[in-house]
């Protein structure tokens, strides 16, 4: 019954990508969560084409909220009635272990796997505390078929250990977001060349294809977007149109809007800044195909891109590009940086790196809305990580000699002059106090020097105005002056001085976090990688071990003689015809792993 809300087969619709929506989250509310997933059920692309993979980084609860934010998932979704029967004896699903991107016995984490559907909340029935399943009745009419969208949740739980009353507020399972791309990344490259994979990689291969009825092989981009990000009814559609209309661009980003705009003055000075970075800077990138940053709160990339030959070649499931983005081993200043603080313009760098030929863009047809820091101490911490991530990703993209043009007229001239504008903020802000009380004080300074400070001034602006014909930005131009010495001085100033620290402050906080900040000061070593449990096997080997019912046996003594290359004559007919490769298979779709 549940394959009826897939709606009408357009598989062979060329101008439709298959799209898989990751959602990576921490501590956020539930309005946020709510209003981010409500966004994507309400896009014009078809429920056919997008499912939405939400990973939940940890057992966490943000400050303000009454529960844990994966138990905020759980209650928003229906899951799927076919995977009931499949939990322990607490009642949830299996946690199954993997390798992530941690240090040293942290490398090891487990997980849970929950597969269902979302619904609109407008939709959506208030859940019966009296049962367990999160079922809903079915929908009756088009419209509510149209707003309930296939829906994984993978809830990192990390290892019993963590999971310990004693150490909860250590934040167990939370490895952070690279981990979590990390984890989908790993996962498409494990499935597209029909390789080896965990536990828990084949039982995201198993319930991903047995809710949607789609091979994940068969899925073409990844659509990235922050759990506090709304997304425009069109966007999806207008990432997607970029990416049909020329191969050779690999990853697409939006226009990021603030939707918390008027919520204090905090938020009013960063309307203008927030604009003319998307624009001015990313239009410009984009102009030359080398969009240095692509804001992981609303950007697009293929997973693979169809060659000349026919074959598909991985771009985010390439195994390089994993390899330099899943470094676990952070041990100098500059990696910290990259790494720690700045994972999404470090991928942006990577794709520049590893595809110097390929295209990173920006539309601006394609527009979400964020919600900013409403406070100074926050901003402060914000900004901080941004502009060390950006300085040592510029450094890192300084290095590539593949990038477009040459000499002074190529990328690396306008990296290099960006590098030097960012270092160099609070030293010009002072030569211009200085120019000004020169001029008012001697009436010497140079007349052109003068008009030359005023035109770099009201240029962007008048731009602005004749390009957009937007005048309300005069007024937000005008609030971002008055804060000029704050963008251009304290911020610059404060990062440069906090260039060792590499948290994230209070960006994201906890509920109880100084106790849990307490706690992680006074905890033991990172100790040892302990990868006992952790089996590696091709999916179809999972399948039967998962049939025959010897998955305790396995775990404990490995597979069976003969699982590797004997047992391929064993697999039912409709596996073994299946070649995930072939994204033209028609036998490929409507199938699952039953």
């Amino acid at each position: 019954m549940e394959a009826n809300i897939i709606g009408p087969s357009i598989n062979n619709e060329p101008s439709l990508l298959r799209s898989l929506i990751l959602v990576p989250c921490f501590s956020e509310s539930k309005t946020s969560l709510t209003n981010t997933l409500d966004s994507i059920v309400t896009t014009d692309y078809p429920v056919s084409h997008k499912t939405i993979l939400v990973v939940a980084d940890g057992m966490v609860k943000g400050a303000g909220n009454q529960k844990m934010t994966h138990e905020y998932l759980i209650d928003m979704m229906e899951i799927d009635r076919r995977f009931l029967h499949e939990v322990d004896r607490n009642g949830k699903p299996n946690a199954y272990s993997y390798v992530s991107i941690g240090e040293g016995k942290k490398r090891k984490n487990y997980a849970r796997v929950y597969a269902g559907w979302y619904a609109h909340s407008s939709l959506r029935a208030k859940p019966d505390p009296k049962r367990r399943d999160n079922q809903q009745p079915m929908p009756k009419n088009q419209e509510m078929l149209s707003k309930r969208v296939p829906i994984i949740l993978i809830i990192k739980v990390g290892t019993e250990e963590e999971r310990l009353p004693q150490n909860m507020l250590l934040k167990p399972g939370c490895r952070g977001k690279r981990d979590s791309q990390v984890l989908l990344m790993s996962f498409l490259s494990t499935v597209i060349s029909n390789g080896r994979m965990t536990e828990l990689e084949f039982e995201l291969f198993y319930k991903l294809w047995k809710i949607t009825g789609v091979h994940p092989a068969n899925y073409e981009v990844v659509l990235m977007i922050d759990a506090d990000t709304s997304i425009a009814p069109n966007s999806i559609t207008r990432l997607v149109s970029c990416m049909t209309a020329d191969s050779r661009i690999i990853a697409a980003c939006g226009e990021t809007t603030i939707s918390n705009k008027f919520e204090s003055w905090i938020t009013m000075i960063q309307v203008y800044e927030y604009y003319i970075s998307h624009h001015y800077s990313k239009a410009f990138e984009s102009a030359l195909g080398s969009v240095t940053c692509l804001p992981g709160c609303f950007s697009m990339y293929r997973i693979t891109v169809p060659s000349a030959t026919g074959v598909n070649i991985p771009i985010l499931a390439h195994t390089s590009l994993i390899d330099y983005y899943s470094e676990n081993v952070v041990d100098t200043l500059h990696k910290k940086n990259l790494l720690l603080l700045g994972e999404d313009r470090y991928l942006t760098c990577l794709l520049l790196k590893l595809f110097p030929r390929r295209s990173l863009v920006y539309t601006p047809l394609a527009v979400c809305q964020t919600t900013v820091p409403t406070t100074f101490k926050v901003l402060l911490s914000q900004r901080r990580r941004w502009i060390n991530s950006t300085v040592h990703n510029l450094l890192e993209l300084l290095m590539v000699n593949t990038l477009c043009g040459t000499l002074c007229l190529s990328m690396q001239g306008i990296i290099f002059l960006e590098l030097i504008g960012t270092v160099v903020m609070p030293v010009a802000v002072l030569l211009l106090v200085y120019v000004i009380v020169l001029s008012i004080v001697t009436k010497a300074t140079s007349l052109i020097a003068i008009l030359f400070i005023v035109s770099m001034i009201c240029l962007p602006p008048t731009l602005v105005l004749i390009t957009s014909r937007r005048i309300e930005q005069f007024f937000w131009f005008a609030l971002y002056m008055a804060a000029l010495p704050l963008w251009q001085f304290v911020l610059p100033l404060y990062a440069f001085w906090h260039f060792d620290d590499f948290t994230w402050g209070s960006t994201r906080q906890l509920h109880d976090h100084r106790e849990s900040m307490y706690k992680e000061k006074n905890a033991a070593g990172p100790g040892r990688f302990d990868a006992n449990g952790i089996k590696e096997l091709r999916w179809k080997d999972w399948v039967i071990i998962r049939q025959q019912g010897q998955r305790p046996a396995m775990l404990q003594n490995g597979p069976p003689a003969g699982y590797r290359n004997g047992a391929q004559g064993h697999f039912p007919d409709q596996i073994r015809n299946v070649s995930p490769l072939n994204r033209n298979n028609s036998n490929n779709r409507g199938m699952h792993p039953s």
